[in-house]
């Protein structure tokens, strides 16, 4: 988890052109550099995609995504790959969420 449960977000959400238009607005305005950028209109290949949302911590600019299921916000994967999305998904206080 990469925030409190106070930090505001940005949510990227390719279903709502206003929310998308607000979101590269914010996100241009931010200037923070990752490790490596961030490529927002990739296609997504991993089947956990489904279960999270795109976003970015208000004050910090740090990029990050937001499960579906339980909310919680974890590192994006430009940084450091898909696999923390399925091993989120395959948690057991969360497959207990589902239930």
């Amino acid at each position: 988890m990469i925030s409190s449960k106070s930090d505001l977000f940005f949510i990227r959400d390719l279903s709502d052109l206003t929310i998308q238009i607000i979101f590269n607005a914010w996100w241009a305005s931010m200037n923070v550099g990752s490790q490596r950028p961030v490529a927002w209109n990739k296609s997504r290949h991993a089947s956990s995609w489904r279960f999270y949302f795109h976003c970015g911590i208000e004050e910090t600019g740090i990029p990050g995504i937001i499960c579906m299921v339980c909310h919680q916000v974890i590192h994006h994967p430009s940084e450091h790959g898909t696999t923390s999305m399925a091993k989120h998904l395959l948690a057991k206080a969360h497959i207990t969420m589902l239930k």
